[in-house]
């Protein structure tokens, strides 16, 4: 049971990072007139507007509700950091979200162009 909770809260994160991306995305490609990036989301998340997100400025995007919560984002986050210097770039968020698409739920199809699994 304490497994099923933990793996429910890692894709309800990745979920709501990855639509609150596509979001943004569009948001920005309506503003430009074109196709825009995750641009959006990751300046939201850089705090002190250096360019990276580090981990305390991810967690606090992420608004976790509790401890369980908070030790997901920071898994997540080691995760993706690819290059593991402990600072996320935009570059390593674009990476993290085209490789992990959020899952269809029940009974929806899937997007075109989205891998099956």
């Amino acid at each position: 049971m304490k497994r099923w909770f933990v793996w429910t809260v890692v894709v309800a994160i990745v979920a709501s990072f990855t639509v609150f991306a596509q979001a943004e995305e569009k948001k920005e490609g309506a503003k430009k007139g074109g196709a825009g990036g995750q641009a959006g989301a990751f300046k939201k998340m850089d705090g002190d507007g250096d360019g990276k997100v580090s981990c305390e400025e991810f967690v606090k995007a992420k608004n976790c509700a509790d401890d369980a919560a908070k030790q997901k984002a920071e898994a997540m986050y080691k995760k993706m950091d690819a290059n593991s210097d402990g600072a996320l770039t935009a570059e390593e968020m674009r990476e993290w979200a085209k490789n992990h698409p959020p899952k269809a739920k029940a009974g929806e199809k899937k997007a075109e162009g989205e891998k099956k699994e």
